[in-house]
């Protein structure tokens, strides 16, 4: 809890993101989070310092797809500037560029709702992990039943913005 005066709550945070706006690792400052940083986009460093500073969660470590590269190409993400495809196979980076992309979507149609030019937009700021963590662990045959605040699901799957838009 903050309490009146207080700048920042004290004690250890159980959230660290791990990535900035341009895709760099954040160091961590404090018992927890990441104490070698690895090289930018780099899924294997990452995942072996996870594993060292925390082995009680190796299995979840070693089983979240979004620590492992895709086995296809995002056709979403940027293409790299030598001839491997590392970057557009990078799960944790797409998931956080489409977290942003969600978040600056919201806040487009938010405005266009409150301004009339469209008549109905329901926000999902804040919600922007849940809908892509979820929608990353399942596989592309699974249903999906998506309603007014999960565009966040549709992006994951490949829908463009356009698409998302016209619904």
């Amino acid at each position: 809890i903050v309490k009146p005066g207080e700048d920042t709550p004290s004690g250890i945070w159980p959230v660290f993101r791990m990535m900035d706006e341009d895709g760099h690792f954040r160091q961590a400052s404090g018992p927890i989070g990441l104490q070698t940083v690895p090289q930018k986009h780099d899924l294997d460093q990452l995942r072996s310092s996870l594993l060292v500073q925390n082995p009680q969660y190796s299995r979840e470590i070693h089983s979240c797809s979004l620590l492992h590269p895709s086995k296809h190409v995002y056709p979403d993400m940027p293409k790299d500037n030598d001839t491997s495809t590392k970057i557009q196979k990078n799960s944790l980076l797409r998931a956080h560029r489409q977290m942003i992309r969600l978040r600056k979507m919201d806040t487009i149609l938010h405005n266009a709702q409150r301004q009339g030019r469209i008549s109905f937009y329901m926000t999902c700021h804040g919600e922007e992990s849940i809908h892509i963590g979820s929608a990353s662990a399942l596989r592309p045959q699974d249903h999906v039943f998506a309603q007014y605040r999960e565009a966040g699901i549709l992006m994951w799957r490949g829908f463009t913005l356009e698409q998302i838009c016209n619904q």
